[in-house]
Formats: structure tokens, sequence, C-alpha cells
């Protein structure tokens, strides 16, 4: 086999690794967007009773999202409220676990705290959520 037999081989087996890594990757990136889409769904049809929903949501809130965009992955807050010159949605997870997401005037998401299983660091004694999560300007 001369050089250049060898070139095209290498370069056909380097360009076969690369499209089966794209694949792979939009595969899970697929399966992450459908993970997520049932996450929400579960989340809007299980009001108390989101511990493990709410772990898989929450990393998705984002500073700058706007309420339409809340909404669409958690749904019509639980209660809502004025909150400075902004408004507060609170989503209850379960019993004293809770997310709750401060918008700021013109609608666009300025603080996110959330309270629930899978989140921040485990509580040192039992008697509390084992989750707590912050996110803020």
């Amino acid at each position: 086999m001369n050089k250049l037999h060898l070139k095209i081989v290498v370069v056909i087996i380097v360009l076969g690794i690369i499209g089966l890594i794209a694949l792979f990757m939009k595969g899970n990136g697929q399966d992450s967007a459908r993970e997520i889409a049932k996450a929400s769904a579960e989340f809007k049809a299980n009001p108390g009773f989101r511990q493990d929903t709410a772990s898989k949501l929450v990393p998705h809130l984002k500073i700058g999202m706007t309420t339409d965009e809340v909404e669409s992955l958690l749904g019509k807050p639980d209660n809502e409220r004025e909150y400075g010159e902004g408004m507060l949605h609170e989503y209850g997870v379960f019993y004293s676990q809770f997310i709750d997401i401060r918008f700021d005037s013109n609608g666009q998401v300025e603080e996110v705290i959330a309270c629930a299983p899978g989140l921040g660091d485990e509580s040192v004694d039992g008697n509390k959520p084992s989750g707590y999560y912050k996110l803020e300007k």
C-alpha cells in the first residue's frame, strides 16, 4: 500500500470516528430534551408531590428568562404576588419544599431560590429539606 492509500484510509477512519461522536452527542441532546419535557409535564400534573421533577428542572431556570419561558417549564405558579417592583412566583414542591422565582419589573427572572431534595448540599439535621439552591444576578 502506498502513502496516498494510507492517507486516504486514515482520513476515512478519522471522519468515521467524528461522525460517530456527532451522532452520539446529537442523540444525547434529544434524550435530554425529552427528559426535560417529561419532567416538566410531571411537575405540572402533580402539585405538591414534585420532589423528583424539581431537582431535574431547577437547573434549567436561568437569570433573564421571561415569565412565559418559566411557565412553559414549570406551569402556572401556585401563588403569585407583587415583590418590590416585580413579581414573585411560588411553586410548592412537597410540604415545606419550594421553588420561588422573583421577576423584575420587565418580567425577567432576577432570582431563583429553591429548597428540595437533590439541590445543593444535604442538611446536617434530618428535620430540614435536604437541598437549597440559589441563583441571582
